[in-house]
């Protein structure tokens, strides 16, 4: 089993990659967990060369030391070309460092020299030769540019760390205190400095001057110990990473504490066959160089949870659930746009994630740019309630819970009393009986008797008065429902293929439509990267606020030194737009748009 991940290749988003289910199911959500991004490997006489060192300045440009020189790649890979030929080195360079400025310093291990190069390659200085002395090397192997303009150097074959300054003295200082075997150096923004300590598997840490020597680590394969550790790099929060011989990477806190570690033997994404060297910068991105596997491979941090990692619902009545909410994600890296995964949960009981609000899953989000994902509540049963919502593909978590209750019913009123039966009238007397004729002779008939007269009818008794019909109980509350806001704002692309584009002149890409209630522009952002991986930032152009059944149109001008690096007919660029909008007193929306360019 395995999931998609995205891989960077020229020109920008290209293909997808495959990560190891192993890798996610070792994800931990509640913490920082380097996850497998991307790799390359390159081509033409970059391929065929041999590895040695990596680095990359604050920008997010990567530099590769190899035997046919030094190269240039932006952070997803895009080929920046060969920055310093081979014509200054016997056989190549091993190592590289950048420093603020950009001027990028490297080490000949077979002339035992160090260069300095300003950012465009031309060469500032070099300083070195065999030996044993102040300048002297002896197969110098690290290289890292300090914070003050000094130049740290591993001097390998002396066990020494020597200092240098391009722009003034030359040599300054070295040390040994502790050392055998030094490789792979770095320095922090404090000043202090780590260096990989080889063959006592070591990483001992520095003052700048070379006091106060700590060792971190010792040989074994445990959580912090090291086998043979052949290069560390300090990431912008401090936090050390290091490169082992046994195709591990571990991250250690500065003063030792055990923080990750991620990698194995093989040529499986997230695995290495030999990685030579390592950098990391201000994002927690880490590049590796897997030189057996011929290969650069790119680890970073999952986009973050905006407002922690728990999420409670508090009392919700059942069958009255309250309105979706929306958990946010970030993507905090600075250089690279994130392809975030599919949202779920681990039972769905009580908890959903309804499909009109599941905008934060299999979408590119860009650096800095915010996606969301709805959840719903609506227990089934009284009672606390808990989910985990895994995010990402499950290297981001946020914990659910919430309470179910019954809503009162007002209590039932009192019966009121029967009343009495009223009493039965008596019976009038019978009248009396008529006297019977005398017998005679036949003659004429006597005569009937008049019939008596009936009784009167007794009087009916009043009827008893009905009791009190008792109060009716109260209507237990009826649990809130949240008022539906205005529809979302629609935003989509004016153009379906490439864009083509004149130096300075707007074009319109998005349109903006507010079809039930006015809205507002919450955000607008816009870049374009163009052949050779040259990025530039844009305006984006349009009102800050659309009216009510209204459409808006959004444009980019892309200046002439951007425009002349498109090719004329064919899409040779990509710009990538970001435009969010919100309804007043209602929805919110975002769009990010990625579309072709060309002249």
């Amino acid at each position: 089993m395995s999931v998609p991940v995205i891989r960077m290749i020229r020109g920008g988003l290209a293909v997808l990659v495959t990560v190891a289910a192993a890798l996610l199911l070792t994800a931990s959500a509640q913490a920082d967990t380097h996850r497998f991004y991307g790799e390359w490997g390159g081509s033409g006489n970059y391929q065929a060369s041999t590895k040695n060192g990596i680095g990359v300045d604050r920008n997010g440009n990567v530099y590769v030391a190899t035997s046919a020189g030094l190269f240039g790649f932006s952070a997803e890979g895009v080929p920046q070309g060969l920055l310093v030929s081979n014509s200054y080195f016997v056989n190549g360079v091993e190592d590289v460092s950048v420093d603020g400025r950009g001027w990028m310093y490297v080490v000949d291990t077979d002339q035992d020299m160090v260069f300095a190069f300003d950012s465009n390659g031309i060469l500032q200085g070099q300083i070195g030769g065999n030996g044993a002395g102040n300048g002297l090397f002896n197969g110098p192997t690290g290289i890292a540019a300090g914070p003050d303009g000094e130049v740290y150097v591993s001097d390998t074959g002396n066990d020494l760390i020597q200092v240098l300054d391009f722009q003034g003295a030359g040599f300054v200082r070295q040390w040994s205190t502790g050392l055998n075997g030094p490789t792979g150096i770095d320095v922090a923004d404090d000043g202090t400095v780590y260096v990989a300590d080889t063959d006592d598997d070591e990483i001992e840490k520095y003052q700048s001057d070379g006091s106060a020597n700590v060792t971190l680590g010792s040989t074994g394969l445990g959580a912090g110990q090291f086998i043979a550790p052949n290069d560390v790099s300090i990431g912008n929060d401090g936090n050390l990473y290091i490169s082992e011989a046994t195709d591990r990477i571990q991250v250690l806190e500065p003063n030792g504490t055990f923080v990750e570690e991620f990698g194995t033997t093989g040529s499986g994404q997230g695995e290495f066959d030999g990685n030579q060297a390592l950098a990391a910068d201000r994002s927690g991105n880490v590049w590796v160089l897997d030189n057996g596997n011929n290969r650069v491979q790119i680890f970073c941090f999952s986009p973050r949870v905006i407002g922690g990692n728990s999420r409670d619902f508090g009392n919700v009545f059942i069958g009255n659930p309250i309105a979706t909410q929306l958990i946010y994600m970030q993507n905090t890296n600075y250089v690279l746009p994130m392809l975030v995964g599919p949202a779920s949960l681990n039972t769905g009981t009580d908890f959903s994630l309804p499909a009109a609000n599941r905008e934060c899953e299999n979408v590119i989000l860009l650096p800095g740019h915010v996606c969301s994902i709805g959840v719903g509540f609506d227990p089934a049963t009284a009672g606390l309630k808990s989910d985990t919502l895994n995010l990402d593909f499950g290297w981001r978590q946020v914990s659910l819970s919430g309470t179910g209750v019954e809503g009162p019913t007002g209590p039932t009123g009192p019966t009121g009393d029967t009343g009495a039966t009223g009493a039965t009238g008596e019976t009038g007397p019978t009248g009396p009986t008529g006297d019977t004729g005398a017998t005679g002779e036949t003659g004429p008939t006597g005569a009937t008797g008049d019939t008596g007269t009936t009784g009167d009818t007794g009087t009916t008794g009043d009827t008893g008065a009905t009791g009190d019909t008792g109060p009716t109980g109260p209507t237990g509350p009826t649990g809130p429902t949240g008022e539906p806001g205005p529809g979302a704002p629609y935003i989509a692309k004016l153009i379906k293929g490439p864009v083509r584009f004149r130096a300075g002149v707007r074009v319109n890409v998005a349109r903006v439509t507010c079809q039930r209630a006015a809205c507002s522009i919450t955000g607008r952002r816009a870049r374009i990267r163009v052949r050779g991986g040259k990025v530039a930032r844009l305006r984006v152009l349009g009102p800050s606020s659309v009216a009510k059944g209204a459409t808006a149109r959004f444009g980019v001008r892309v200046p002439g030194r951007m425009v002349r690096r498109l090719q004329r007919g064919r899409n040779s660029g990509v710009v990538m737009v970001y435009i969010g909008a919100k309804v007043n007193r209602g929805a919110n929306g975002e769009r990010n748009m990625r579309m072709g360019a060309m002249r």
